[in-house]
């Protein structure tokens, strides 16, 4: 009779936590998708990542467990809002937040152009909660062009920006537009 109670609770969680839920937000991860011709995209994310953590007097971001370390993979679970064009609203509707907490998305520089009023990156809502009639935006994404993956420093100012460490005397954030 035990084993059917286990076997049935067990059946319940996998069910609960199935592939159709993202994972918990148990760290700081950060997906990378290139929309253009680019190599391997998570070296550059993750040594701009160190840099902020290194240099960042506000690390940790706000609500990031630093139990485990931040991670940073290669492909994100959707696609880059500014290729939809069916949006009415800035950012997708999702009954829970994805697991990642920034998408970074590479993109041709004349997107970038077209997306950002002409600079060098933009930063955008990529996903938003409800509970009731609250609303707020759960996950951001962030658009580099690819002619700025070797630059180490706009990157990781550029992604000090998007985890929201950025304050007064902090080294000067490049130009961005965020919608």
């Amino acid at each position: 009779m035990r084993w059917l109670i286990s076997s049935l609770i067990l059946t319940v969680l996998l069910l609960a936590c199935g592939e159709s839920q993202p994972r918990p937000r148990d760290r700081l991860a950060i997906c990378v998708q290139s929309y253009v011709d680019a190599e391997t995209l998570e070296p550059q994310i993750e040594a701009a990542l160190r840099e902020v953590e290194e240099t960042s007097p506000y690390w940790p971001p706000f609500n990031v467990s630093l139990e485990l370390p931040p991670e940073v993979d290669q492909g994100c679970p959707a696609k880059p809002l500014i290729y939809e064009t069916d949006q009415d609203f800035p950012s997708r509707l999702v009954k829970r937040p994805n697991y990642y907490s920034i998408f970074v998305y590479v993109v041709t520089p004349d997107d970038v152009e077209r997306y950002f009023d002409s600079q060098r990156w933009g930063l955008r809502h990529a996903e938003h909660v409800c509970h009731g009639d609250v609303c707020s935006f759960a996950t951001d994404a962030m658009y580099v062009s690819s002619t700025d993956l070797a630059d180490q420093d706009f990157l990781s100012r550029a992604l000090r920006m998007a985890l929201g460490l950025v304050g007064p005397g902090d080294p000067e954030v490049p130009d961005y537009d965020y919608h």
